[in-house]
């Protein structure tokens, strides 16, 4: 159990809780609450456990914290959507916490057909004129990422920390929706291969490069290496 949140409601003490594998494609997370009239219990689980679980657009929901405002509160946690599932990674969704009159514990109403699957979707774009956008990431475990910014030109290089080393350099974005699309300028091409790619681990990935004037595409499948056109 974990991710425990507390709230006072009426006469009781309501704690929401997540439980079960959190992450990755085996996930089965999921939300329950208790409540007390004393912080050190007896607590006193719902009977309808769980009060939110998976559905048909977003799976292992969980680890959240609950806000009120005025007269209303909300439920702030992740899950990840079905769509790209588990390699799109967990979202930050807010969800309605409704409280039953008859018998005090709340619950959420996300049927199908009140659930919104949309996502927020900009368009990233960064010109390299002066500093790097701070929604870009690095594989930190793998590597040290080495950056250098002039004249409205990237340049990216890595310091490995793994045993072995690392042959790629990857400055990624995590999307926010399962169907997307990249694109880039290579302003300087020489012997080492640059362009874009989708980059799982040091691993696995593959991608688009361009190397000395020609077009390659490449995979990393279990760490080898392999041009395939």
């Amino acid at each position: 159990m974990e991710g425990q949140c507390i709230v006072k409601h009426g006469d009781y003490l309501y704690m929401l809780y997540s439980g079960n594998a959190c992450c990755g494609g085996l996930c089965d997370y999921q939300v329950g609450v208790a409540r007390s009239k004393s912080i050190k219990g007896p607590w006193e689980k719902n009977p309808a456990n769980p009060i939110l679980k998976s559905n048909e657009t977003w799976k292992c929901p969980g680890h959240g914290t609950l806000v009120n405002s005025g007269n209303e509160w909300n439920y702030l946690y992740h899950a990840y959507p079905n769509y790209g599932f588990p390699y799109i990674g967990r979202s930050a969704l807010l969800s309605l916490l409704i409280w039953d009159k008859k018998s005090d514990w709340p619950y959420f109403n996300l049927s199908p057909e009140d659930i919104d699957p949309r996502q927020l979707k900009t368009g990233n774009v960064d010109e390299f004129d002066g500093k790097m956008a701070d929604w870009w990431r690095f594989d930190v475990s793998t590597y040290l990422p080495v950056t250098e910014i002039s004249d409205s030109k990237l340049r990216l290089k890595d310091q490995p920390i793994v045993e072995g080393g690392n042959m790629i350099s990857a400055m990624v974005a995590v999307p926010e929706y399962g169907d997307f699309e990249i694109q880039t300028t290579i302003a300087e091409v020489n012997g080492v291969m640059s362009g874009l790619v989708y980059y799982a681990t040091k691993d696995r990935s593959v991608g688009f490069g361009v190397e000395d004037q020609q077009l390659v595409v490449w995979e990393l499948n279990k760490g080898d290496f392999e041009v395939l056109s």
